[in-house]
């Protein structure tokens, strides 16, 4: 969420063009790493970086973009400053989405252990047998 304030900060503040573009990828590209930290801290790295990888799809979409209309933001065809807008809402909703899976990695794991049995043969004086343990 830090990089989506520093992003629109830098929209927001600056009166270049390339500097508000800077500002609406790099906001982007933090959105997209959001759930690979999220997972990364709940020990499920592997998860995060599949919720990720989505992500990452706007965000090239952007790069894209601001190099054929610097100024996207304000002197861009309608149907582009759609897609900005899209590639936005996607990249919050997205992570917002990567945020709550890793909360919830706790009702992931088993709640035992799994079922065993075992047998030990047992041997005494005059006796022979088996010993039979184990949880289901």
């Amino acid at each position: 969420m830090v990089s989506l304030g520093v992003g629109a900060t830098m929209i927001a503040r600056s009166g270049d063009p390339y500097v508000r573009n800077a500002g609406l990828v790099g906001g982007l590209s933090g959105m997209a790493f959001v759930p690979l930290v999220a997972h990364a801290i709940a020990g499920e790295t592997r998860r995060g970086i599949w919720f990720s990888l989505p992500l990452l799809v706007p965000v090239a979409v952007q790069g894209v973009v601001v190099g054929f209309y610097p100024n996207v933001l304000w002197r861009a065809p309608a149907g582009i400053q759609w897609t900005t807008y899209a590639s936005v809402a996607v990249s919050i909703f997205g992570s917002i989405f990567g945020v709550l899976d890793a909360v919830r990695a706790g009702e992931r794991e088993p709640k035992s252990a799994p079922p065993s049995i075992s047998v030990v043969p047992t041997f005494g004086d005059r006796a022979a047998g088996a010993l039979l343990t184990g949880s289901l």
